[in-house]
């Protein structure tokens, strides 16, 4: 295979991949700066596929491969930093970079263009290429850190993917900037370190579309086993409540029903929390679910009345006022009582009284 089609191969890779990141459903900033550094890699073939074809205008076309080992980088802490990896001074940095990269392919374009502009454009030419090895020279060695930063705290899958990158980033950088230059050049070729330099960017597309897609396999399933641990301690929490609720269900009802605490004036959700030694929370939440009560004081007066309505219907208690009836089930005066009992049975006590004596018969509630 010639160096034409190795580039040949490096785009139609790095187009894929790069498409591939649309497929993904819930996308993450990985994903983003992936298929960044895949198009810029795309670029970068189209560049060099295009020397001949489209003689100085390649410079151009080389202006997309702005995106290397500035988004490498960016690419690295987003993949092994769970909080604030890329910040608006990590994105100023790699912009620069991308700038500079850039600025670097346009000065060339304008020298093939005009020549006679090169005294002057040559020296700022070079100081850029300078600026940016030494920048790029920092990056690499910053991605490299992120891999290795946070080691001793990593699980164990974790430090099999920081491995995996470590091994393949390292062995690409060493390729190309060592190896590449150490192997002679009248056995190799002169083209040797073009070639070490598109198989290593091929690698490391594939290695890195590798961990991205292990990395949220193993972030899924480490937040599904969260999701279902805290199921099953709020299922056992739950579980526990029902067994307390049932005794307190049970106590309540003693508290009501047969003790009939309700016949107390001004009794209130505290005096029952207080009696039984549970909070008021509880009390009222067990009112609300297991005795359907829409507050407590209407399930209190529901239950006054009903002993009100017993009181007025015994001909015995016939010759007690109104007044009498309503402090002996509970209530505090004869106003609260007569609109508690017409709201509830749509008439007042002394009606309901008035038609109970008389037919023998209580109103229908």
């Amino acid at each position: 295979m010639n160096l034409s089609n190795s580039y040949t191969l490096l785009l139609g890779v790095s187009l894929c991949v790069m498409l591939l990141q649309l497929t993904v459903k819930n996308k993450q900033l990985v994903h983003i700066l992936f298929a960044i550094f895949c198009g810029s890699m795309a670029m970068y073939a189209a560049q060099k596929l295009s020397v001949e074809s489209l003689s100085h205008y390649h410079y151009l076309v080389g202006m997309g491969a702005c995106a290397t080992c500035n988004v490498s980088w960016l690419l690295a802490r987003a993949l092994f930093r769970n909080e604030n990896a890329i910040t608006r001074y990590h994105i100023a940095l790699a912009t620069l970079v991308a700038v500079l990269l850039v600025t670097r392919q346009g000065l060339s374009f304008y020298v093939a263009t005009m020549p006679f502009a090169s005294s002057v454009i040559e020296p700022v030419k070079l100081f850029i290429q300078e600026f940016v090895i030494l920048l790029s020279s920092t990056l690499i060695v910053m991605s490299f850190w992120e891999g290795c930063r946070g080691w001793s705290h990593a699980s164990r899958i974790d430090k099999q993917q920081r491995m995996v990158f470590l091994t393949a980033f390292g062995a690409a950088v060493t390729g190309v900037l060592l190896v590449a230059q150490a192997l002679p050049k009248n056995v190799f070729g002169p083209d040797i370190r073009a070639w070490v330099a598109c198989y290593a960017a091929l690698f490391m597309i594939l290695i890195s579309q590798f961990l991205i897609r292990w990395r949220v396999i193993t972030e899924t399933y480490e937040a599904n086993r969260l999701l279902a641990e805290q199921e099953a301690n709020e299922s056992a929490k739950t579980a526990s409540n029902v067994t307390e609720d049932k005794q307190l269900v049970s106590d309540i009802g003693q508290l009501l029903y047969t003790d009939k605490s309700y016949l107390q004036t001004n009794l209130k959700v505290a005096d029952i929390a207080h009696r039984l030694g549970v909070s008021e929370y509880r009390v009222s939440r067990v009112l609300k679910y297991h005795f359907s009560a829409e507050n407590f004081n209407h399930f209190v007066n529901t239950l006054r009345i009903e002993h009100a309505k017993t009181l007025l219907a015994d001909e015995e208690k016939a010759h007690w006022s109104v007044l009498v009836i309503g402090i002996e089930s509970g209530f505090a005066s004869v106003g609260p009582f007569t609109r508690a009992f017409k709201k509830t049975i749509g008439c007042t006590p002394g009606q309901y009284r008035k038609h109970c004596l008389k037919s023998d018969q209580p109103l229908p509630t």
